[in-house]
């Protein structure tokens, strides 16, 4: 009998493939995390670098918006956004304040070593030793300085010659928009996403023999600054080689957003398929809430009048975009509480004062501002119609380039104007409030009163025209035959006046009582204009005549206790705010950053 002994030190199939699994989950278990941590570090640094770069393109924004000599009004311009519809065909946004120009002060470099070096300093944007070399150049027995160049401002400050613009465009211009982390693809080719850049420029001649601009002069500066389609204008612009006028702007603009990966805008689209572009870096006016307004004028110089309301009102900030809104609460002397708003009157682009609760309005602001303005659309060069609906119970105007709410009030009367421009051949219209008989106003004078008297504001007169009127104190204005004795005695000449109370007026001279027969503040009331009262009553100190007192006056009907308050968007303060998406380009999966920094600025150039 022959003994066989099997061979049993080999794997069975079974067997190795058990093993192979358990390698692989154990692989799994142990790289996975493994190369998720190191995806993870990998996008936090990316996300460092993304926050690195937004700071520094915010700060140096920053800086040339606050060093400008002035900022050019972008409020009203757009610039245009080739983007792609939502079946991919190309079309062309117009896209609001994606673009900023300003103006820096004129500047020039110098040698930080020796100021020897650059005699005079060097111009800003000379290439032999800012843009191209920024060091010290000046060779000295054969060696070169080679300092970092400082630029400093030319003193006395003036304005560059150049523009400075931050706008955001696509990285090549010469393609459509391209985003193929979001499958918006209008075309073949890679990605051509929105980057951030900076350029400068002078509107009025080329750079270097490029041309920027169609028409390059200084009548058409605005129509320059305005160009929505300046980015990517594919018209040749005469230079050699045939360059476009889109080219020649890429040539000049450096990208400060440069990172790859990134894009500056996020597109929805509406129910047509239409794209909504929202740029990420936007240079908006600044909002600002709840801005009490403070007096600016003190009511009169008269202890007197020390309870007369001023009349102007002035927020922290001007330049206002229209629409605005300013609020006045009253305190009324049963304790209650009277609020009246500004808004926009329905169906109108025009501004009115409402009392809170109420569907009309008390006053029409833009109609007034219009009237003064446009003779044919008040029906009246003056204003005595101006004011509706007439008799307002509160009305005020709004300087919005002042950011000033403005209570006072020519009280200006046509026929008056009319008669005594016809009849004195004074030379061009004169706006006056009222004319007077010198005689009735000597006849005024009496032993018990002595004083020759003249009333305004007067409702007998038909002179008010606002609710609870009072004359402004200071306002006053009187042109009245010469008192003095001579050869002018009796012409039309201006009287001086004096405060009322502490003196008595002597000739060529008047005081006024604003308050004169208006004990109660609330209540409407009259002013009275007092003359010389130092002669007899038989002796008349005022040369007697046909309506040869002239007077002009303004009148108001807010008061002391008012408190003012304003919502308003101001260019004076711009707000930047810096977005960047960047997508990560394992998942796609886009991820968003935000800073935002508020500006005051110098001047608004509109």
């Amino acid at each position: 009998m022959t003994l066989r002994i099997r061979n049993s030190k080999g794997f069975t199939l079974i067997e190795i493939l058990m093993v192979i699994a358990l390698t692989v989950m154990i692989m799994g278990l142990v790289f996975v995390p493994l190369v998720q941590s190191f995806n993870i570090t990998r996008r936090a640094e990316v996300m460092v670098r993304v926050q690195d770069n937004a700071r520094l393109a915010l700060s140096r924004i920053s800086r040339d918006l606050a060093n400008a000599m002035y900022v050019y009004d972008n409020t009203r311009d757009s610039v245009n956004f080739p983007v792609v519809r939502v079946d991919g065909t190309p079309t062309v946004v117009q896209v609001r304040y994606a673009k900023v120009d300003l103006v820096l002060p004129r500047m020039r470099a110098y040698c930080p070593l020796d100021p020897l070096h650059t005699p005079g300093g060097l111009p800003r944007g000379a290439e032999a030793c800012v843009e191209a070399a920024p060091v010290c150049r000046y060779s000295d027995g054969g060696t070169i300085c080679g300092a970092p160049l400082e630029l400093k401002p030319i003193e006395p400050i003036c304005p560059d010659t150049r523009i400075v613009r931050y706008f955001i465009g696509l990285r090549d211009p010469t393609r459509w928009y391209a985003n193929g982390y979001e499958r918006k693809l209008a075309e073949a080719g890679g990605d051509n996403l929105y980057v951030l850049y900076r350029a400068e420029f002078s509107p009025l001649e080329g750079l270097g023999g490029r041309r920027l601009f169609k028409n390059a002069d200084a009548e058409h500066l605005n129509e320059n600054l305005s160009d929505q389609n300046f980015f990517y204008n594919q018209e040749p612009n005469g230079y050699p080689g045939g360059e476009t006028y889109a080219e020649a702007w890429r040539k000049i603009s450096e990208p400060i957003v440069t990172l790859i990966d990134t894009d500056l805008i996020t597109i929805e689209y509406d129910g047509d398929g239409n794209p909504i572009v929202t740029p990420t870096v936007r240079f908006t006016p600044t909002a600002i809430y709840n801005d009490p307004l403070v007096p600016t004028t003190e009511a009169d110089d008269d202890p007197e009048h020390s309870n007369t309301a001023p009349t102007v009102y002035k927020a922290t900030y001007g330049q206002w975009v229209l629409p605005y809104e300013v609020t006045l609460q009253r305190a009324n002397q049963d304790g209650s509480t009277t609020v009246y708003k500004t808004r926009v009157i329905p169906g109108t682009p025009e501004i009115g004062i409402y009392r809170l609760g109420e569907p009309d309005p008390i006053f029409n602001i833009t109609w007034y501002e219009r009237a003064k303005l446009d003779p044919a659309y008040a029906g009246s060069v003056y204003g005595i119609g101006e004011i509706t609906p007439a008799r307002p119970e509160l009305a005020f105007t709004v300087d919005t380039l002042k950011g000033a709410v403005d209570f006072a009030f020519p009280m200006v009367n046509v026929t008056y104007c009319d008669t005594v421009n016809a009849t004195l051949n004074l030379g061009g219209k004169i706006a006056l409030s009222t004319v007077a008989n010198s005689a009735d106003i000597n006849a005024a004078y009496s032993q018990a009163d002595p004083y020759r008297r003249l009333l305004l504001n007067w409702s007998g007169a038909g002179e008010i025209v606002l609710g609870n009127a009072t004359v402004v104190p200071g306002s006053v204005k009187v042109i009245a035959p010469d008192t003095t004795p001579g050869a002018s005695y009796g012409t039309l000449v201006p009287y001086t006046r004096l405060p009322f109370l502490s003196h008595d007026p002597g000739r060529n001279q008047f005081t006024v009582d604003v308050e004169h027969g208006n004990p109660d503040p609330l209540a409407a009331g009259t002013a009275a204009i007092y003359f010389d009262a130092s002669q007899p009553a038989q002796v008349a100190t005022l040369p007697e005549g046909t309506n040869n007192v002239l007077v002009y006056y303004e009148a108001q009907n807010n008061m002391k206790g008012d408190n003012l308050r304003a919502n308003y968007v101001t260019k004076s303060v711009m707000t930047v705010i810096l977005g960047i998406r960047i997508y990560d380009p394992t998942s796609g999966k886009p991820q968003a950053i935000q800073l935002t920094n508020k500006i005051r600025l110098r001047n608004v150039a509109t």
